[in-house]
């Protein structure tokens, strides 16, 4: 559903982590929901974090990118509290 944050937050992170790596290799991804708004912009901006972002910097970003993405209070507070790993 995308009024939501992911619901296996484990998985998430797996599957963030393998992007992560995909990035890393040099790998050019393409971030896609049904909508192409709020799961994917969410997922952008974690993936910001994790190249050392800001939350309030990744968030902005994304928005800079699409407008009307990433507006969901609850996706926007996952965001947030994503915990880059370092």
């Amino acid at each position: 559903v995308d009024l939501e944050e992911p619901a296996d937050d484990h998985a998430y992170r797996e599957r963030l982590a393998g992007l992560v790596e995909r990035i890393r290799a040099g790998e050019t991804l393409a971030i896609a929901c049904r909508g192409g708004l709020d799961r994917a912009g969410m997922t952008s901006a974690c993936l910001l974090r994790e190249a050392g972002l800001d939350a309030d910097i990744a968030i902005d970003r994304v928005h800079a990118a699409r407008r009307h993405t990433l507006t969901l209070p609850n996706q926007i507070r996952y965001v947030r509290h994503w915990p880059p790993s370092s």
